[in-house]
Protein backbone atom coordinates (compact mmCIF):
# COMPACT_ATOMS: atom_id res chain seq x y z
CA UNK A 1 0.00 0.00 0.00
CA UNK A 2 1.29 3.35 -0.35
CA UNK A 3 0.61 5.03 2.65
CA UNK A 4 3.04 2.42 4.08
CA UNK A 5 5.53 3.63 2.17
CA UNK A 6 5.05 7.28 2.19
CA UNK A 7 7.25 9.14 4.44
CA UNK A 8 7.06 12.73 5.31
CA UNK A 9 9.70 14.96 6.57
CA UNK A 10 10.20 18.84 6.95
CA UNK A 11 12.07 21.62 9.11
CA UNK A 12 10.56 24.96 10.28
CA UNK A 13 12.58 27.85 11.64
CA UNK A 14 11.85 29.64 14.55
CA UNK A 15 12.97 32.85 16.07
CA UNK A 16 11.63 34.54 19.37
CA UNK A 17 13.02 37.55 21.47
CA UNK A 18 11.43 38.99 24.50
CA UNK A 19 11.87 40.04 27.50
CA UNK A 20 10.20 40.73 31.21
CA UNK A 21 10.95 44.18 32.02
CA UNK A 22 9.36 44.60 35.86
CA UNK A 23 9.15 47.36 38.44
CA UNK A 24 7.56 47.23 42.06
CA UNK A 25 5.26 50.15 43.69
CA UNK A 26 5.63 49.01 47.79
CA UNK A 27 2.78 45.79 47.22
CA UNK A 28 2.49 46.01 43.62
CA UNK A 29 4.55 44.41 40.77
CA UNK A 30 3.76 45.58 36.98
CA UNK A 31 5.27 43.53 34.32
CA UNK A 32 5.77 44.34 30.75
CA UNK A 33 6.50 41.44 28.48
CA UNK A 34 7.49 42.58 25.07
CA UNK A 35 7.77 39.56 22.13
CA UNK A 36 9.12 39.48 18.88
CA UNK A 37 8.03 36.02 17.16
CA UNK A 38 9.57 35.54 13.50
CA UNK A 39 8.67 32.05 11.81
CA UNK A 40 10.47 30.95 8.06
CA UNK A 41 9.07 27.98 6.63
CA UNK A 42 12.14 25.69 5.39
CA UNK A 43 12.21 22.25 3.18
CA UNK A 44 9.99 19.26 3.23
CA UNK A 45 10.24 16.09 1.23
CA UNK A 46 8.22 13.69 0.38
CA UNK A 47 9.09 9.43 -0.17
CA UNK A 48 8.93 7.03 -1.99
CA UNK A 49 5.64 8.51 -3.48
CA UNK A 50 4.21 12.02 -3.61
CA UNK A 51 1.14 12.38 -1.16
CA UNK A 52 -0.97 13.93 -4.65
CA UNK A 53 -1.03 10.31 -5.23
CA UNK A 54 -2.32 9.23 -2.24
CA UNK A 55 -5.92 8.32 -2.20
CA UNK A 56 -8.27 10.73 -0.22
CA UNK A 57 -8.96 8.56 2.31
CA UNK A 58 -5.22 7.98 3.40
CA UNK A 59 -4.41 11.76 3.01
CA UNK A 60 -6.57 12.67 6.14
CA UNK A 61 -3.71 10.11 7.98
CA UNK A 62 -1.26 12.60 7.22
CA UNK A 63 -0.52 16.71 8.02
CA UNK A 64 1.87 18.17 5.50
CA UNK A 65 2.55 21.59 4.17
CA UNK A 66 4.54 24.17 5.54
CA UNK A 67 3.61 27.09 7.13
CA UNK A 68 3.74 30.91 5.88
CA UNK A 69 6.53 32.95 6.54
CA UNK A 70 5.40 35.23 9.64
CA UNK A 71 6.33 37.88 11.83
CA UNK A 72 4.09 38.44 15.28
CA UNK A 73 4.77 41.05 17.73
CA UNK A 74 3.20 41.09 21.44
CA UNK A 75 3.07 43.00 23.83
CA UNK A 76 1.43 42.08 27.73
CA UNK A 77 0.99 43.51 30.51
CA UNK A 78 0.08 42.46 34.16
CA UNK A 79 -0.43 44.02 37.52
CA UNK A 80 0.28 41.81 40.74
CA UNK A 81 -0.44 42.64 44.15
CA UNK A 82 1.08 40.18 46.75
CA UNK A 83 2.09 37.87 44.37
CA UNK A 84 -2.45 37.64 43.23
CA UNK A 85 -2.99 38.47 39.46
CA UNK A 86 -4.96 41.36 39.72
CA UNK A 87 -5.03 42.84 35.93
CA UNK A 88 -3.54 41.53 32.59
CA UNK A 89 -3.81 43.07 29.09
CA UNK A 90 -2.11 41.12 25.70
CA UNK A 91 -2.11 42.68 22.45
CA UNK A 92 -0.73 40.96 19.52
CA UNK A 93 -0.84 41.54 15.84
CA UNK A 94 1.23 39.39 12.48
CA UNK A 95 2.50 40.19 9.72
CA UNK A 96 2.60 38.18 6.20
CA UNK A 97 5.22 39.09 3.88
CA UNK A 98 4.19 36.34 1.27
CA UNK A 99 0.21 37.88 1.10
CA UNK A 100 -1.83 40.34 -1.03
CA UNK A 101 -3.11 41.54 2.57
CA UNK A 102 -0.19 41.14 4.92
CA UNK A 103 -1.52 42.42 8.32
CA UNK A 104 -3.48 39.69 9.69
CA UNK A 105 -5.96 40.38 12.70
CA UNK A 106 -5.46 41.84 15.58
CA UNK A 107 -6.22 40.46 19.10
CA UNK A 108 -6.74 41.92 22.49
CA UNK A 109 -7.94 40.31 25.46
CA UNK A 110 -7.78 41.80 29.25
CA UNK A 111 -8.90 40.61 32.64
CA UNK A 112 -9.68 42.74 35.63
CA UNK A 113 -9.88 41.20 38.96
CA UNK A 114 -11.71 43.76 42.07
CA UNK A 115 -13.65 43.89 44.63
CA UNK A 116 -14.82 39.70 44.42
CA UNK A 117 -15.57 40.57 40.79
CA UNK A 118 -13.63 39.61 37.76
CA UNK A 119 -14.19 41.37 34.09
CA UNK A 120 -12.69 39.79 30.75
CA UNK A 121 -12.64 41.31 27.11
CA UNK A 122 -11.71 40.14 24.24
CA UNK A 123 -11.79 41.68 21.09
CA UNK A 124 -10.44 41.00 17.54
CA UNK A 125 -9.99 43.08 14.52
CA UNK A 126 -9.75 42.25 10.98
CA UNK A 127 -7.68 45.37 9.04
CA UNK A 128 -8.56 43.74 5.57
CA UNK A 129 -12.34 44.41 5.66
CA UNK A 130 -12.66 47.22 8.67
CA UNK A 131 -14.68 45.14 10.72
CA UNK A 132 -14.59 43.20 14.38
CA UNK A 133 -14.77 39.55 13.82
CA UNK A 134 -15.02 38.81 17.41
CA UNK A 135 -16.84 41.14 20.49
CA UNK A 136 -16.69 38.92 24.04
CA UNK A 137 -17.13 40.22 27.18
CA UNK A 138 -18.11 38.75 30.45
CA UNK A 139 -18.98 39.55 33.94
CA UNK A 140 -17.82 36.55 37.16
CA UNK A 141 -18.77 36.88 40.89
CA UNK A 142 -19.39 34.64 44.30
CA UNK A 143 -22.10 35.23 46.77
CA UNK A 144 -21.44 32.98 49.62
CA UNK A 145 -22.69 29.22 48.10
CA UNK A 146 -23.60 31.02 44.40
CA UNK A 147 -21.26 31.45 41.89
CA UNK A 148 -22.50 33.27 38.45
CA UNK A 149 -21.10 34.44 35.19
CA UNK A 150 -22.96 36.92 32.92
CA UNK A 151 -21.80 37.25 29.24
CA UNK A 152 -22.02 38.63 25.75
CA UNK A 153 -20.55 37.63 23.05
CA UNK A 154 -21.31 39.23 19.34
CA UNK A 155 -19.27 37.37 16.48
CA UNK A 156 -19.71 38.49 13.09
CA UNK A 157 -18.64 35.94 9.25
CA UNK A 158 -16.25 37.53 7.29
CA UNK A 159 -14.67 36.23 3.67
CA UNK A 160 -11.30 34.82 4.91
CA UNK A 161 -12.81 32.43 7.20
CA UNK A 162 -16.65 31.55 5.84
CA UNK A 163 -17.06 28.38 8.05
CA UNK A 164 -17.40 31.04 11.05
CA UNK A 165 -20.95 31.54 12.51
CA UNK A 166 -22.65 34.36 12.88
CA UNK A 167 -23.70 35.35 17.19
CA UNK A 168 -24.58 38.05 18.72
CA UNK A 169 -25.84 36.28 22.24
CA UNK A 170 -26.36 36.99 25.59
CA UNK A 171 -25.43 34.02 28.13
CA UNK A 172 -25.35 33.41 31.98
CA UNK A 173 -23.98 30.59 33.86
CA UNK A 174 -24.90 29.72 38.15
CA UNK A 175 -23.38 26.88 40.07
CA UNK A 176 -24.31 26.69 43.51
CA UNK A 177 -22.79 24.46 46.13
CA UNK A 178 -25.29 22.95 48.26
CA UNK A 179 -23.04 20.61 50.62
CA UNK A 180 -19.69 19.95 50.59
CA UNK A 181 -20.30 17.22 48.60
CA UNK A 182 -23.69 18.12 46.45
CA UNK A 183 -23.22 21.09 43.44
CA UNK A 184 -25.95 22.33 41.09
CA UNK A 185 -25.74 24.29 38.21
CA UNK A 186 -27.48 25.48 35.04
CA UNK A 187 -27.21 28.02 31.93
CA UNK A 188 -28.29 29.90 29.60
CA UNK A 189 -27.39 31.40 26.12
CA UNK A 190 -29.97 34.07 24.47
CA UNK A 191 -29.89 35.04 20.87
CA UNK A 192 -30.14 38.84 20.87
CA UNK A 193 -31.01 38.54 16.87
CA UNK A 194 -32.96 35.46 16.39
CA UNK A 195 -35.14 36.46 19.82
CA UNK A 196 -35.10 32.95 21.10
CA UNK A 197 -32.78 30.65 23.56
CA UNK A 198 -29.96 28.97 21.61
CA UNK A 199 -29.65 26.60 24.45
CA UNK A 200 -30.37 25.93 28.38
CA UNK A 201 -28.75 23.29 30.63
CA UNK A 202 -29.35 22.13 34.03
CA UNK A 203 -27.57 19.86 35.92
CA UNK A 204 -26.59 18.50 39.46
CA UNK A 205 -22.85 16.17 40.43
CA UNK A 206 -22.32 14.27 43.84
CA UNK A 207 -19.10 14.16 44.75
CA UNK A 208 -16.83 11.79 47.46
CA UNK A 209 -13.03 10.85 47.29
CA UNK A 210 -13.73 7.22 46.25
CA UNK A 211 -16.82 7.83 43.34
CA UNK A 212 -19.24 10.66 41.98
CA UNK A 213 -22.16 11.25 40.01
CA UNK A 214 -23.67 13.88 37.79
CA UNK A 215 -26.38 14.08 35.75
CA UNK A 216 -27.52 16.71 32.93
CA UNK A 217 -30.77 17.65 30.77
CA UNK A 218 -30.08 20.11 28.12
CA UNK A 219 -32.50 22.12 25.21
CA UNK A 220 -30.58 22.82 22.06
CA UNK A 221 -32.55 25.12 19.15
CA UNK A 222 -31.35 24.18 16.30
CA UNK A 223 -31.89 26.88 13.01
CA UNK A 224 -33.54 25.14 10.33
CA UNK A 225 -34.34 27.07 6.85
CA UNK A 226 -37.94 27.00 7.81
CA UNK A 227 -38.10 28.13 11.73
CA UNK A 228 -35.86 26.02 14.17
CA UNK A 229 -36.27 22.87 16.15
CA UNK A 230 -35.60 21.46 19.70
CA UNK A 231 -32.92 18.60 20.64
CA UNK A 232 -33.45 17.24 23.87
CA UNK A 233 -30.46 15.62 25.29
CA UNK A 234 -29.68 13.76 28.62
CA UNK A 235 -26.40 13.48 30.28
CA UNK A 236 -25.27 10.59 33.08
CA UNK A 237 -22.42 9.59 34.21
CA UNK A 238 -20.66 7.54 37.20
CA UNK A 239 -17.05 7.68 37.79
CA UNK A 240 -14.82 5.63 39.94
CA UNK A 241 -11.77 6.98 41.25
CA UNK A 242 -8.97 5.69 40.00
CA UNK A 243 -10.76 2.64 37.56
CA UNK A 244 -12.72 4.58 34.93
CA UNK A 245 -15.90 5.88 34.52
CA UNK A 246 -19.48 4.20 32.95
CA UNK A 247 -22.31 6.88 31.14
CA UNK A 248 -25.06 7.32 29.27
CA UNK A 249 -26.36 9.96 26.61
CA UNK A 250 -24.30 13.46 25.37
CA UNK A 251 -22.46 16.27 26.88
CA UNK A 252 -21.11 19.08 25.21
Amino acid sequence: LKHDLFRYSSNIHTLTLGSDLYRRFGAYLHVIRPQLRFVYPGNESESPVAFDTLDASVKRLFSVGLPEKELTFSLSNYLYKNGTLLFYDRMSQSYFPDRAFRLAQLQNELQLSLFGYTLYNEAVWVPQFHRFRRLSSRVSGASGNLRWSLGHTYQKRLADRPRDLDANDLYVDLRYRYSKHVDFYGSLAYSLEKKYSRYWRLGGRYDVPCWSLEAEMRRDIVPRPEGFSKEDSFFLQLNFRPFGSIGTGRRR
